[in-house]
């Protein structure tokens, strides 16, 4: 058994998280079916119509893949981000897109009056 936070962005669209040969199937789900046909759906449903046009398709995947019981969802953590009123253009995230996380920094600049300001230098 492996306890962890596996998920991504891209659940719904891809089902990463229960088919493949990824990390991310972390009870190593074998193919599936039921789950193939439910994620080329989704991804046609995409494609053809917008993101809202998978929400049916995963919603109701999701009683397929919740009943198989797979794996046991936890809740993640709670976790806090902190920063200086001076960092401007920054408001907690900690990435900007699917797998990218950590870049957000090149989007940041610092108020340089405002520190001084805060801080006497």
């Amino acid at each position: 058994m492996w306890q962890g936070s596996i998920g991504g962005w891209g659940v719904a669209f891809s089902g990463i998280d229960f088919r493949g040969s990824g990390s991310t199937n972390g009870s190593y789900v074998q193919p599936d079916p039921v789950v193939d046909e439910a994620v080329a759906k989704t991804q046609k449903a995409v494609l053809q119509v917008g993101q809202a046009a998978q929400d049916p398709i995963h919603r109701e995947l999701m009683k397929y893949v919740l009943d198989q019981a797979w794996a046991i969802g936890f809740p993640s953590a709670g976790s806090y981000t902190l920063w200086w009123p001076y960092v401007k253009n920054y408001h907690g995230e900690t990435g900007i897109g699917r797998y990218n996380n950590w870049n957000w920094s090149k989007y940041v600049w610092i108020d340089q009056d405002m520190k001084a300001k805060m801080l006497g230098r």
